[in-house]
């Protein structure tokens, strides 16, 4: 099975394409992860790039915000480099700024019934 789950913040606002009737959302989001290098703490950050394909334009991609992705991984070839990026089937963001201490959620999943 190929699953894949990551969180982080999304790092410029989606470029939205249309195809047919369906929309494309293309970001990237940060993933932070790090490792001792001797008794030093060194921090890397990961960028991968994430598309979101919906039956509706969502305006909730906005850099700054977090975003946990759950998708599937995939490659391409080009000039000899291999690209890494995710087809997500699902994306849950949060507020970069949380007003009056409550997040606001959202959550789309496409394949609901309602």
């Amino acid at each position: 099975m190929n699953q894949i789950n990551i969180t982080g913040r999304i790092g410029q606002d989606a470029e939205v394409k249309q195809i047919g009737d369906t929309f494309v959302h293309s970001f990237s989001v940060a993933v932070n992860e790090g490792y001792h290098n001797g008794t030093e703490w060194v921090d890397k950050t990961l960028w991968i790039n994430i598309d979101f394909w919906s039956a509706k334009k969502q305006d909730r991609f906005m850099k700054g915000r977090f975003a946990a992705v759950n998708g599937k991984l995939q490659s391409r070839e080009y000039e000899g480099k291999t690209y890494w990026s995710i087809k997500a089937h699902r994306v849950e963001t949060v507020e970069a700024k949380p007003k009056d201490n409550n997040p606001a959620r959202s959550l789309v999943n496409d394949n609901l019934p309602f």
